[in-house]
């Protein structure tokens, strides 16, 4: 096995906020990686970037990103049709990628008895190019599958004045006790 990598080597970590464009490259809250039987390519789901990472698993270089449905939380390869399968969990759907060019083919939809009130607020709390400054975590990266986090929250004073919104933790401050 090769080194660690992180597979958003465009992020400088002392920033707190980066444009949108550079947020848009990153690969949030990362779920499924499969690699080709060859070695040589792998794939990663990202949650909360509703995006699929090509790269190359010694390396991590970046060779190819394509957007897909809402939430991709698994990934099935299928090398013989170099095929790429993502399955959109928030979106319902499952997105047929050509695994060489990372391009789209097909999209189908699935029945998800989710109710409505949680398939329209889920995405919000994994989104990471919305809710990240640096695109690459959401709530959800530390409040996992929302639950608690067991953390106290200090919220500040209900009855003071509104503070400017803070990209790296939503204006929030939290301490364990």
């Amino acid at each position: 096995a090769g080194a660690p990598f992180d597979l958003n080597p465009h992020l400088n970590y002392t920033q707190r906020t980066v444009a949108p464009s550079v947020r848009d490259q990153s690969i949030g809250d990362p779920r499924a990686v499969v690699v080709s039987a060859d070695g040589t390519k792998a794939f990663a789901a990202g949650l909360g970037s509703s995006s699929v990472i090509a790269f190359n698993p010694t390396t991590g270089a970046r060779l190819a990103t394509t957007f897909v449905g809402e939430g991709p939380t698994g990934l099935a390869l299928d090398g013989t049709r170099n095929l790429l399968f993502a399955l959109n969990r928030f979106e319902g759907t499952v997105s047929v990628l050509n695994a060489g060019t990372l391009q789209e083919v097909s999209r189908a939809g699935f029945f998800d008895p989710t109710p409505d009130t949680v398939r329209k607020g889920r995405p919000f709390l994994y989104d990471t190019h919305l809710a990240s400054g640096l695109g690459q975590a959401s709530c959800g990266s530390c409040h996992i599958d929302a639950r608690m986090d067991q953390l106290s929250w200090d919220l500040g004073d209900p009855s003071g004045t509104v503070k400017a919104f803070d990209q790296t933790c939503n204006g929030v401050v939290a301490r364990s006790e």
